[in-house]
């Protein structure tokens, strides 16, 4: 908590490692990471990875972890393992979920009785198509909310001293296909989107500050003309996620070829509520649009291999190729939300 845009995504780690070091493919191809990169003192300090929260766990059939180093086979990211999620295939069946749930809360300010709920629905469905062909897709909806940090009484109002966890309203689409073209051959697309917004609280700027001598001043940070009581600040986000893959496998003269295309995209876009730009005084604004970040990265894998069986008792030769590009963009917000006036 209070980590700024670290509280709104969730990284895949292996063995305490940095998620930059650890890979996470789905269905077997390299998925892309988000655009934050975690500046603050929480898991994945000073690392970007892939982030969990995008993929719903209604699409999911398994999860596959490699636990041992991959570098040799992946790169320099799989250092710490490697995480292999397989979606759905499931056919002729619909698969639906509701639920909620929260704790009790003693110490709230509000007096609510519940504290930290969460209410998430998924339904997946999936049709079969030719002759071992299959669509299967997902939907699912979650939202959560605000936990009080401690569950300890505060009396006071600043309720920074009191909220831990971040507000967040997840929506995803993902889809699951294998499309027959003839008897040694098929096609697939899979991939999805996701979009989410959250709300998080920043540390609190106290109206009064102290020094050594316990004498009180002003705090620079705050405005007793905006905010008598202090405030805080109450870090929003706007994420888009998004990534499909297509490509085709099949058997050409004995050889098990495999060619695909694969783009995702990461959107992370800030903003700041009940804030302030000190150095306006009292004619700042409280509202900011803080800027972001995006990443966009473009994969094309060519994987051949085949199997020789009467060779020294089974030879298996594999080869192929990948090119990778990523882009990277970062965009500032409006004037009042960085500029010392």
């Amino acid at each position: 908590v209070g980590a700024d845009g670290a509280d709104h995504v969730d990284p895949a780690t292996l063995r305490g490692l940095g998620p930059d070091q650890t890979l996470v493919l789905v269905n077997g191809k390299r998925w892309h990471q988000s655009s934050l990169v975690n500046l603050f003192g929480t898991r994945g300090r000073g690392n970007t990875g892939t982030d969990l929260n995008t993929i719903p766990a209604a699409s999911i059939e398994r999860i596959e972890i490699l636990r041992d180093g991959a570098s040799a086979q992946y790169g320099s990211d799989a250092i710490a393992g490697v995480i292999n999620i397989v979606l759905k295939t499931s056919t002729k069946e619909v698969i639906a979920n509701v639920n909620y749930g929260a704790y009790t809360a003693k110490y709230r300010f509000d007096d609510k009785t519940f504290d930290g709920g969460n209410f998430n629905a998924n339904v997946n469905y999936g049709v079969a198509v030719g002759k071992n062909g299959f669509v299967n897709v997902t939907a699912d909806y979650n939202q959560r909310e605000h936990t009080q940090r401690a569950n300890v009484p505060a009396p006071d109002v600043i309720q920074r001293r009191q909220y831990g966890d971040p507000k967040a309203y997840n929506t995803s689409a993902y889809l699951n296909s294998k499309l027959p073209i003839s008897e040694n051959i098929y096609a697939y697309v899979f991939g999805g989107i996701n979009v989410r917004r959250g709300e998080a609280y920043a540390y609190t700027r106290f109206p009064t500050l102290y020094d050594a001598n316990g004498a009180a001043y002003p705090n620079p940070r705050s405005n007793a003309t905006l905010y008598p009581d202090g405030f805080d600040p109450i870090i929003t986000s706007a994420i888009f996620d998004g990534q499909g893959v297509a490509g085709v496998r099949g058997t050409f003269g004995g050889w098990d070829v495999d060619l695909s295309n694969s783009f995702g995209s990461n959107r992370f876009h800030y903003g700041v509520r009940n804030s302030l730009n000190a150095t306006l005084g009292a004619t700042s604004p409280t509202t900011f649009d803080a800027g972001g970040f995006q990443l966009q990265q473009d994969v094309v894998d060519l994987n051949v291999s085949r199997n020789f069986k009467t060779v020294a008792q089974g030879l298996n030769l594999a080869f192929g190729s990948e090119y990778r590009r990523e882009w990277y963009q970062i965009f500032a917000g409006e004037a009042a939300s960085y500029t010392n006036y």
